[in-house]
């Protein structure tokens, strides 16, 4: 049978010696209040495996290179279409409207998958087209959160051109705007692409806390009004708050706040 005791106290141990390198047995016992026998087993039977590197000469301990095998095996098996697949295949159920998935790479937005409205009158984007990371709720979920640097970067890149009457084509308006999203955590795309095109995105954070995917939920001005869209803020950040979990993401006291007052 298996000793899920066993297993808390291994975790307890890695989470520990991942904040705090280079540690001796002694503090671990101290600090995760252990026995030292027990302890002792767990820590010899990591270094075996690889997975903790033990340094003869100071008797202290840090995560060993088998991690980085277990890291690298995620990754190369990671797709973020099907970590959320399940996502916007609900909110497409719920919403009876096209739902996007996106992502940032090489500083540009990419639409990577998406779940067609029902009805009969629908916009057709394309997976694998570039959306503007200024006008598209998907764009400014994303790039609100990057830092500033890349921020600038793009926008020195890429000028600010007016798609519709709607169009921020002013950088510092632009730089509010990413604000305003940062602290809701949505953005809103009012028929700054498109005439007759609303949405309303939601950013995806990574286990690293940086935002590298948004997802929306689009419709037509002809079926839905700005405020029935914002309708849908609190189901779609719970989507976007339980992928971004899976991926690691510790959620902040600060985030629990806010979608509490959803």
């Amino acid at each position: 049978m298996v000793n899920i005791k066993s297993y808390d106290k291994l975790f307890q141990i890695l989470d520990y010696v991942k904040t705090n390198p280079n540690v001796k047995l002694q503090t671990l016992v101290e600090d995760l209040c252990m026995s030292k026998s027990t302890l002792h087993r767990i820590v010899m039977e990591l270094v075996d495996y690889g997975v903790l590197l033990r340094d003869g000469r100071s008797r202290t301990y840090r995560l060993g290179p088998k991690l980085i095998d277990y890291g690298t095996a995620v990754i190369e098996s990671f797709d973020i279409r099907h970590e959320c697949a399940e996502a916007i295949s609900e909110l497409n159920r719920i919403t009876l409207e096209t739902v996007h998935l996106a992502t940032f790479v090489d500083q540009k937005i990419l639409y990577v998958d998406k779940r067609e409205s029902p009805h009969n009158i629908r916009m057709y984007s394309m997976i694998g087209k570039e959306a503007p990371f200024y006008c598209t709720g998907v764009g400014k979920a994303i790039m609100a959160f990057q830092n500033i640097e890349t921020i600038e970067s793009v926008l020195k890149k890429r000028p600010l051109v007016a798609y519709t009457e709607h169009t921020i084509v002013d950088a510092g308006r632009l730089k509010q705007e990413f604000e305003t999203i940062r602290r809701e955590k949505v953005a809103f795309d009012r028929e700054e692409h498109e005439s007759g095109i609303i949405c309303i995105a939601s950013p995806i954070f990574n286990h690293m806390g940086e935002v590298f995917a948004s997802i929306s939920v689009t419709s037509i001005t002809q079926r839905m009004s700005l405020a029935r869209l914002e309708s849908y803020k609190s189901v779609l950040i719970t989507s976007t708050e339980t992928i971004s979990k899976n991926l690691g993401y510790k959620v902040t006291a600060e985030d629990c706040g806010f979608l509490n007052e959803v």
